[in-house]
């Protein structure tokens, strides 16, 4: 009987690509060549140009169908998602091939994805959605490593703090039931990890696996837009429809990645909504990092008022491009409030659900569970 493979980690080094350890998953065609990251978000001339938040959509197609066989091909700006996915995994190997040559590290011929648990209300992400995701990734992948293979998220999330942060609450050689949280720019994810005797994950076995997971279409860009709305619907002028904003931020939503035919057969309105609402999001999450870096007392009490504060220039008329700007102050209070009506309205119950289903199969084992953890539950 042929072994079960199982990823073997001893450590990780984390490289850099322009001056980060992060790729932010944004994408610039500059004359048709695709550009990512920090160097999408520095040379990119207007936002609306910019493509972002795609990932979820690259397990909603199957690659192979007759109408997505054209999807890669070289050089082809704003196409299918899987052409998305293709252009950012080319781009970012590519920087980082040049970082491993500079280290004189050897090219990985294997190249292990993290996969999300569960979708959705579904208990576990749907199997349809889970193989084109798959599907995909591999068709992108085939030709650059000998072997593609996917890791759940939650135990991703588990093993940079065992192995690359080195967390002393996971780096023990001994067994583990941890709580991972994890909320992401397009999903929060949410599992009960088990581990093996001598703390390692396997992916597979009776003492290696989630005990419960859920995961909800909401990260950093649901909270970008909440943050955003607010402050749009604060700075309107009066003379401004409010059910015109609503019906026009739907469609920007459906729309937010279309490429320059789309955007080409909107009216001057249209294309002046769509260019401040980019540029309106871009600006609040550089806001949003800047406060979110700032805050010393991360205790649900601490008064946050004045923390850190962000001037924004939000326009009182989203249709003109060129309206006047009202200088609104966004500070850590406002982030912080803003991210407790999600957590109170999507959030918590996930996390609650997951506990329960885990908690019959712990039979009594405690979960490892940090301060800063305790203080979200008792909210």
């Amino acid at each position: 009987m042929a072994l079960k493979k199982m990823p073997f980690i001893s450590s990780v080094q984390l490289a850099r690509v322009d001056e980060s350890t992060i790729i932010p998953t944004i994408m610039y065609y500059k004359e048709r060549k695709p550009l990512v990251g920090r160097v999408a978000l520095d040379t990119c001339p207007a936002p609306e140009l910019l493509v972002e938040d795609f990932k979820l959509e690259i397990g909603r197609y199957d690659p192979d169908s007759p109408a997505r066989n054209t999807s890669i091909v070289e050089n082809t700006p704003r196409r299918a998602p899987i052409g998305l996915a293709k252009d950012f995994f080319d781009e970012s190997l590519r920087k980082i091939g040049e970082w491993l040559a500079l280290n004189g590290l050897a090219v990985p011929n294997r190249i292990l994805i993290a996969e999300p648990l569960s979708l959705g209300g579904t208990e576990m992400a749907d199997e349809n959605w889970l193989a084109f995701y798959r599907k995909s990734i591999r068709k992108i992948l085939h030709s650059k490593f000998q072997e593609v293979d996917f890791l759940p998220e939650p135990f991703a999330v588990f093993q940079y703090y065992r192995y690359g942060l080195r967390h002393p609450l996971v780096s023990e050689q001994r067994k583990h039931v941890a709580l991972v949280l994890d909320f992401g720019g397009g999903t929060f994810d949410v599992s009960v990890v088990e581990t093996t005797k001598t703390g390692d994950i396997s992916g597979g076995g009776v003492n290696s696996r989630p005990l419960g997971a859920r995961s909800i279409q909401v990260g950093g860009f649901y909270l970008n837009r909440l943050i955003a709305e607010d402050l749009l619907f604060a700075a309107i002028d009066k003379d401004v429809e409010k059910a015109k904003i609503r019906r026009s931020l739907n469609f920007f939503y459906d729309n937010k990645n279309a490429d320059e035919d789309v955007i080409g057969t909107l009216n001057d309105s249209q294309r002046a909504f769509f260019h401040n609402m980019k540029e309106l999001l871009h600006t609040v999450e550089s806001a949003k990092v800047v406060i979110c870096n700032s805050i010393a007392n991360w205790s649900l009490v601490a008064n946050l008022s004045g923390v850190a504060p962000y001037s924004i220039g939000v326009p009182i008329d989203p249709f003109n491009i060129k309206c006047r700007r009202a200088q609104l102050r966004l500070d850590a209070d406002k982030v912080r409030d803003i991210y407790n009506r999600i957590w109170t309205a999507r959030l918590r119950d996930a996390v609650n659900t997951t506990l329960d289903r885990a908690e019959t199969e712990l039979k009594g084992q405690s979960i490892i569970q940090t301060k800063k953890q305790q203080r979200v539950f008792e909210h």
